[in-house]
C-alpha cells in the first residue's frame, strides 16, 4: 500500500501543534523553569497558569489531527488560523495596551507568523 505524500499544510499543521504542546508541557510541569527562560514573573494563581498549559497540549493535539487525516478536518486549519491570529491580537494588546513584558510583543510574532504560514499554505492548497 503506497502513502499519499504530506502536504506542505500538514507539515505546518503538526510544527505549529508541536510548537503549543513543548509550551504547553512547560507551562503544566515546570512553569518556573519556562518563565525564567522567556523572562516572565510568575503568576500568584499557578493552578490557572498550568490550566493554560493543559489547553496549550489540548489545542496542539488537535493541529496534529490534520497531520494524521487532512479530508474532512479541513476546520481544523481555518480554527487554527483563528486562534492564531487571536493570540496576535492578545498579546499585542497585553505589549502595547497594558505594558506587559516585551515576551508577549515576540509570542504575538511567533503566533503571527504561524497563522500567516498556516493561511499561506491554506490558501494555495485550495482547488480552483
Amino acid at each position: 500500500m503506497m502513502m499519499k505524500k504530506k502536504s506542505a499544510l500538514q507539515y505546518s499543521m503538526i510544527l505549529g501543534g508541536i510548537y503549543d504542546i513543548f509550551f504547553g508541557l512547560f507551562i503544566l510541569f515546570i512553569p518556573r523553569i519556562l518563565a525564567k527562560i522567556i523572562l516572565l514573573d510568575m503568576p500568584l494563581e499557578e493552578a490557572y497558569l498550568r490550566l493554560n498549559g493543559l489547553f496549550l497540549i489540548i489545542i496542539g493535539a488537535f493541529y496534529i489531527l490534520y497531520w494524521f487525516k487532512p479530508e474532512g478536518n479541513i476546520i481544523l486549519v481555518k480554527i487554527a488560523i483563528c486562534a492564531r491570529f487571536s493570540g496576535v491580537l492578545f498579546f499585542f494588546a497585553a505589549y502595547f495596551l497594558y505594558g506587559y513584558p516585551f515576551t508577549f510583543l515576540l509570542l504575538g510574532i511567533a503566533d503571527g507568523i504561524w497563522g500567516v504560514v498556516h493561511c499561506l499554505l491554506f490558501k494555495s492548497g485550495i482547488k480552483k
